[in-house]
């Protein structure tokens, strides 16, 4: 096959919008292992999704029952974790992260945090905002120092209007 095996999953608590529902039911295909982080929102939204279309589900719940969503036997349940742990987990576990946050970008956001680290690990990310609009991130290719002391920075390229895995297939 040569979409990624194991895909992962971070989005907002809050609902996700019409738009959101949409597209992850549009991109998710029946034949990968999904990965979520366990919370109410989002994360049980794509655990139906990804069920419903016959996919094995790993759960990695936080640590803090207060926002994990129900148990089902159905997927396999990791041990809890602090939520950056897991969320590193999730991201670590994968060839490809979906996301759905609740806005733009921002630093107190476990959503944003599971996406900045994908990108630093060159993980693609597939990102649908609730609007709908929908943009890739992928690590870039180290720029080359003019100066042999200035360090290389690598900053994430971004692409909008991505079709998941059309690389990949």
């Amino acid at each position: 096959m040569n979409l990624a095996d194991h895909w992962g999953f971070t989005g907002t608590r809050n609902n996700l919008t019409g738009e959101q529902h949409a597209w992850l039911q549009e991109v998710l295909p029946g034949d990968v292992v999904v990965h979520h982080g366990a919370c109410v929102g989002a994360d049980s939204a794509m655990h139906v999704y990804a069920m419903d279309k016959g996919n094995d589900v790993v759960v990695h719940p936080p640590t803090n029952p207060r926002l994990r969503m129900a148990y089902d036997p159905r997927a396999l349940w990791l041990p809890a974790k602090d939520y950056l742990d897991r969320d590193r987990d999730i991201v670590d576990a994968v060839q490809l992260l979906l996301a759905t946050p609740d806005g733009p970008e921002r630093w107190q956001s476990g959503t944003w945090y599971t996406v900045r680290y994908a990108v630093s690990v060159a993980v693609p990310v597939f990102i649908c905002y609730p609007d709908g609009t929908v943009e890739e991130w992928r690590p870039s290719p180290p720029r080359r120092s003019t100066s042999p002391t200035s360090p290389t920075q690598t900053k994430p390229s971004r692409s909008t209007k991505a079709e998941v895995g059309a690389d990949d297939r």
